[in-house]
């Protein structure tokens, strides 16, 4: 048994002086993968927020510079989308949530 031992001394030995290299090029580089990490992941959540955008049909609004808000036949959905009202007809200053 100790035969067995004796022979897997010097590959344990290699195994930790791998590791410990391996840690240390890790550590140096640490900066560098919290960076990427964070470009990945910002990336990723814009690209979920388009994905999104197009399956729900959103659109841009368009900015001017009247201070005035005016929303015509508008539709107004909760988050289930499940509620829709119309309002009868584009007069209507009546909003339904």
């Amino acid at each position: 048994m100790s035969a067995k031992f004796s022979r897997a001394r010097p590959l344990i030995e290699i195994e930790k002086r791998i590791f410990v290299e391996l840690r240390a090029s890790v550590l140096e580089a640490a900066g560098r993968i919290r960076r990427s990490s964070s470009a990945v992941a910002e990336a990723d959540l814009l690209v979920n927020f388009a994905h999104l955008a197009a399956l729900r049909r959103y659109v841009r609004p368009i900015i001017d510079e009247a201070p005035v808000i005016e929303a015509v036949a508008a539709v107004i959905r909760s988050l289930s989308s499940g509620w829709k009202r119309r309002a009868k007809d584009a007069s209507s200053p009546t909003i339904y949530i």
